[in-house]
């Protein structure tokens, strides 16, 4: 029997590249997405992240983490990853699933973008923690640990979902409609993206 996911999906375009391997790997009805609202100015991300589960015909839950906002009064909430896991698992140990997957991948090209709780060393900890606190054997994977944006993009071009990925997701902290490009989340997403691009085309590849 083919084992249960459930991905932490943002709605930008590290998670959704993990869904969309987590569906390739454990196929489509063994995995399921959870969202989390914090502020209001993520509430464009959370609406991409609802489409995509729609389109894929992904189960979506979304849940209401607003008294992270109210604590920390910051738009860039430190320590949230501490909070989404452990209501991921919650959610996950009701529902008999055991593989968490998270998009978290460290890249610290933009040093105002990096988080400590983004890091391998704090996924181990939280991973043990888990386990501890809820009683309950959790595998927290990271598929994209360690990857630059521009790797990223290419793992979503070999999945065939390049254009996907870069119409249906969102990675602004802006919370617009549309991307500001200014904000350390876009610099990254773009910058990776031309990166990739330029290699395809030194390696002769065709643009998507």
């Amino acid at each position: 029997m083919q084992e249960k996911v459930i991905i932490l999906l943002s709605g930008g375009q590290d998670s959704t590249t993990c869904l969309l391997q987590a569906i390739k790997e454990y196929s489509k009805e063994n995995v399921e997405a959870i969202s989390f609202i914090f502020n209001s100015e993520i509430s464009k991300a959370v609406s991409c992240a609802k489409e995509i589960c729609d389109t894929l015909k992904i189960k979506h839950s979304v849940f209401d983490a607003g008294v992270m906002w109210n604590v920390a009064g910051d738009k860039i909430v430190e320590g949230r990853n501490i909070i989404f896991l452990t209501l991921a698992g919650m959610y996950a140990e009701s529902k008999n699933i055991k593989i968490i997957i998270t998009g978290l991948q460290g890249d610290n090209s933009h040093p105002e973008s990096s988080h400590p709780d983004c890091t391998e060393e704090f996924v181990i900890n939280m991973n043990k923690t888990l386990n501890i606190a809820i009683g309950y054997d959790f595998k927290i994977k990271t598929p994209l640990m360690g990857l630059r944006k521009s790797e990223i993009w290419k793992i979503s071009d070999d999945l065939g979902c390049m254009k996907f990925i870069a119409d249906k997701t969102f990675s602004c902290y802006k919370g617009k409609d549309e991307h500001c490009m200014e904000c350390s989340s876009c610099k990254e997403r773009f910058e990776g993206y031309d990166e990739y691009i330029e290699t395809k085309i030194d390696d002769g590849g065709l643009l998507v």
